[in-house]
């Protein structure tokens, strides 16, 4: 019995095998945010310290920059121009409650929480220059700190209340100067030439990471004591702009946004520790979740034959339908469509995603797999849920074998694992794992696609509808080749 879905793409996505496996969470020990380009426009994303877990926080149209944690890390400060100019914004950890703080209509950036949390510092052209500005979280008691006629920018805030900022002050280029809560007694620290800027306090208050030498001739991270002193070097490369520092919690590495040289739009991060090569954390790592709310839409690609038969996201679910009138086409003479990713998996991978029947007539003809295509003949297995004329059925498909199992389940998890060159399927029962079957198969790099569809003249032509949730990559080595993304601007709390 040969399966319908027969077309190669991919997929990607995370968590740990269970039906019911907790989505990460922005709250969780050390982990940072950033602005990415992953959804298509500029979002806040979360992820973990090593860049799994990726989490879309605001999937908004506009763009989204330059995220900042609070001390307690249960809200996320950021600028958008949402509103038509670049403001303020705090929202929850998770994304929820999102509330705008600045409506000045200038260009405000780069906030900062201070005041025990009550309060963002953060850098605004409001009067023609560039100011450090305060401001209650609740919008009250907006002050300007610095008044003065120099570009004041990038400012950062130590746990033990002063801030450190960029100037332009003295005529003498871009430097790092220091000044109280209330803005007053501001200090150059530093006085190098080519310039510094972008400073970043450690979790102590006692150090200050911050970027030297110009934006887009090449740049370099260093450190220095909160006196200016004792000036380190901790990330440098060749034709490179490493920017943005943010320290580890525990203080001993930094994550930063790296970027060529003079080109601002192609940066990943890199996490470091010193004396230790950096580690590009953009790039896309297991595990990786999909919840279907529009976040990583252009993670996909779609693929249809014959008519009738779309995948849409609706409701934070991945809805499959074949219309009544759908009509068999293609290559394989079917009326079918899926999802599959840009990226593939690479060796050994575990990948799950849990399906719901939304409208299923009883002997259907139609079959709604998770499915893997490897190599250039797209040789693949699947596991599957399916309403055929001798009933429902959990079903497995590895070449040239198809086992099946008879059901009544409306909603589920199905599981694909390659281990070597053998290929396993399963199904989650509500309470563990039910292996379906395994056997040989390719070990060429593999795409993932989610879909459903139906051939061999079975369709009833009765409206078929599944929705497809929580598509996860719980382990594998995810490749994309070039990156169609970029992310900056990191914090990490």
């Amino acid at each position: 019995m040969r399966p319908f879905l027969c077309v190669a793409v991919g997929v990607c996505a995370t968590v740990l095998p269970g039906a019911a496996a907790a989505l990460p969470r922005a709250s969780q020990p050390s982990e940072l945010v950033f602005s990415s380009t992953f959804a298509g426009n500029r979002e806040i994303f979360t992820s973990a310290a090593d860049g799994s877990s990726r989490v879309d926080l605001s999937q908004d149209p506009h763009a989204d920059i330059t995220p900042a944690w609070s001390a307690d890390g249960k809200r996320i400060a950021f600028a958008s121009d949402r509103s038509g100019s670049f403001e303020l914004y705090v929202m929850n950890a998770d994304g929820s409650d999102v509330v705008q703080v600045t409506h000045d209509r200038a260009y405000d950036d780069h906030p900062r929480f201070t005041g025990y949390d009550k309060a963002l510092v953060y850098e605004s052209n409001r009067g023609g220059n560039w100011e450090i500005r305060r401001i209650g979280i609740d919008g009250s008691a907006e002050t300007d700190l610095t008044r003065n006629r120099a570009a004041d920018r990038y400012p950062s805030t130590s746990p033990r209340g002063a801030i450190a900022f960029t100037s332009d002050r003295g005529g003498s280029g871009q430097h790092i100067w220091s000044m109280r809560a209330n803005g007053s007694r501001p200090a150059q620290l530093t006085r190098a030439p080519g310039g510094q800027s972008q400073p970043a306090w450690d979790p102590t208050g006692s150090r200050i990471a911050f970027v030297a030498a110009n934006t887009g001739q090449g740049t370099s991270i260093w450190t220095m004591l909160r006196s200016g002193r004792q000036l380190r070097r901790v990330a440098s490369a060749s034709g490179r702009d490493e920017l943005s520092p943010t320290w580890s919690p525990d203080g001993t590495s930094f994550a930063f946004q790296d970027c060529i040289a003079g080109a601002p739009s192609s940066c990943d991060l890199e996490t470091v520790t010193p004396g230790s090569a950096p580690v590009d954390i953009s790039t896309l790592r297991a595990p990786y979740v999909d919840t279907f709310d529009g976040g990583d839409s252009r993670f996909w690609q779609v693929i249809t034959n014959g008519t009738g038969a779309t995948n849409v996201e609706q409701n934070g679910q991945l809805v499959t339908t074949l219309a009544a009138d759908s009509v068999q086409g293609g290559e394989f003479d079917e009326t079918e469509t899926h999802w599959g990713t840009q990226c593939r998996l690479v060796g050994d991978y575990d990948v799950q995603a849990d399906y719901r029947l939304l409208e299923w007539p009883a002997a259907n003809g139609v079959q709604a797999a998770l499915s893997s295509f490897a190599g250039p003949s797209n040789i693949g297995f699947m596991a599957l849920r399916e309403s055929q004329v001798w009933g429902e059925q959990y079903g497995s498909w590895i070449p040239q074998d198809f086992v099946s199992a008879a059901t009544a389940d409306a909603a589920g998890t199905l599981r694909l694992q390659r281990e070597g060159d053998t290929a396993v399927t399963s199904y989650w029962n509500g309470s563990s794992w039910v292996g379906l079957a395994s056997g040989p198969t390719s070990t060429d790099s593999a795409t993932i696609t989610l879909g459903a569809g139906s051939g061999m003249s079975r369709f009833v032509h009765q409206e078929v509808k599944v929705a497809w949730d929580n598509f996860r990559i719980n382990s594998g080595t995810i490749s994309c080749g070039t990156p169609w993304w970029e992310d900056d601007t990191p914090d990490w709390h």
